[in-house]
């Protein structure tokens, strides 16, 4: 009995717990940006280094060019910034990397004469292979290195749910017909207040649509790729 009457109790106080956490889960998923990094897990070897290339080009580097050959080296993308030039192999996996791919960064960009060998990739490096790096001086870029680029380029976004467009255009039109309808100075402020919303979610969704195009504006050109 005493277990029902507390949970009586507390039910308004969890439900407006509840009520809070869902408006600022929608005025984090409409004002702030979030990555959608499941898409780029699943991006193939191709894929990932074509999206490493606009997501360079995006950070402020320069003559970003994905290597066309079939013995690349090692090197996937070569790109320049501030005049350091930089051999880059790119790794989407979702296991550590290990040193060979360190190894290979390293020797094809000696044979490239580039300044800088890194390896890039979306998840995490091995004890190893960032002992290895720390000794022959290759940059490991991973995960972190990955959010931070996404912050800058703001590619790869989430797209907002449907409904959330049609929530708020239901909301907005019933709110405007009941100004129409009372004309209360408090419910042209709720109505103003939902327009806001409802013109925040389209234009979120259109810049979607433009970093998608963004993202496909390269057609690459199949080499022989050993992941």
């Amino acid at each position: 009995m005493k277990y029902i009457l507390y949970t009586i109790l507390l039910l308004p106080f969890r439900m407006m717990k509840l009520i809070i956490s869902c408006f600022f889960t929608v005025i984090k998923n409409i004002f702030f940006n979030q990555y959608d990094l499941n898409k780029i897990h699943h991006m193939d070897g191709h894929e990932f280094e074509y999206f490493t290339k606009r997501l360079l080009e995006k950070n402020g580097f320069k003559h970003v060019k994905v290597s066309q050959s079939q013995g690349d080296y090692g090197i996937d993308v070569f790109a320049c910034k501030k005049q350091v030039t930089y051999a880059i192999q790119c790794k989407r996996y979702l296991k550590p990397v290990g040193i060979k791919a360190v190894q290979e960064a390293k020797s094809g960009c000696d044979y490239y004469q580039c300044d800088v060998p890194v390896v890039f990739t979306n998840y995490v490096f091995t004890p190893a292979a960032k002992e290895l790096a720390k000794n022959i001086h290759v940059e490991l870029w991973d995960e972190e290195t990955l959010y931070m680029l996404l912050k800058k380029s703001k590619l790869v976004l989430k797209p907002l749910p449907l409904y959330y467009l049609l929530i708020s255009l239901v909301v907005t039109c019933l709110l405007g017909y009941i100004y129409y309808h009372y004309q209360q100075s408090h419910q042209l402020w709720l109505c103003l207040i939902s327009l806001f919303f409802l013109f925040s979610i389209i234009c979120k969704m259109i810049r979607h649509k433009k970093q998608d195009y963004l993202l496909m504006q390269d057609e690459y050109v199949i080499h022989d790729y050993q992941d």
